[in-house]
């Protein structure tokens, strides 16, 4: 599980629970800078390993998740918000294979070879999930998902032992992701000098 701060933690706690707006310092994924960000925060929720809250971005006026381990000086906001009656988090997240929230409609199949099968029989990874048993003891599996973002690492983690079946869209970027690796690993390097190569200071030709 991601480490977050507990002071942080605490203060997203009580913002959620008294319903009052939080402001933040917000590192995005990969960039260099923070932002400040205001959030109505509507719960909190740990996907794969990593503490997450979900509210309306002020900014946005729209839903959206923020990584707690990326939260600075969280502060609550004078006061309070109308949490939507209707929303519920299984609902907004139901397309979701994790926390991602997409706008799309992907049925995806993927194929698991024998020892994949044997690690994924009988687990639950998405409500919408259907399982067929393949000959030779594969499995084949179909997910309903509303985006590709956190299901191409699932594939990808499988390494050779799963196959995708379809979307085209996700076939393509796991093939991509694939060369991607395959070229990282395949620069040539340069040949190490031997210890009485380097003690003598001699080169290799």
């Amino acid at each position: 599980l991601e480490d977050v701060n507990e002071e942080a933690f605490q203060v997203v706690v009580r913002a959620i629970q008294q319903t009052r707006p939080l402001q933040f310092r917000y590192r995005k994924h990969a960039a260099k800078g923070v932002e400040t960000r205001s959030l109505n925060p509507y719960q909190l929720v740990c996907a794969n390993n990593r503490w997450y809250v979900l509210g309306r971005d002020l900014r946005r006026d729209a839903v959206r998740a923020f990584v707690l381990a990326r939260m600075t000086n969280p502060r609550i906001l004078d006061g309070v918000f109308k949490r939507p009656g209707d929303f519920r988090i299984a609902d907004h997240l139901k397309g979701s294979f994790g926390i991602f929230k997409g706008h799309e409609d992907f049925e995806v199949v993927i194929d698991l070879d024998r020892w994949a099968a044997d690690v994924m029989r009988d687990r639950r990874w998405h409500a919408s999930q259907q399982v067929t048993e393949l000959p030779g003891g594969g499995l084949r599996i179909a997910f309903r998902l509303d985006n590709l973002e956190e299901i191409e690492p699932w594939v990808l983690s499988w390494g050779g032992h799963a196959a995708v079946v379809r979307p085209k869209a996700l076939a393509d970027r796991v093939t991509a992701a694939a060369a991607s690796v395959l070229k990282r690993y395949s620069r040539p390097s340069k040949p190490r000098k031997s210890a009485v190569q380097r003690d003598l200071g001699l080169g290799i030709a």
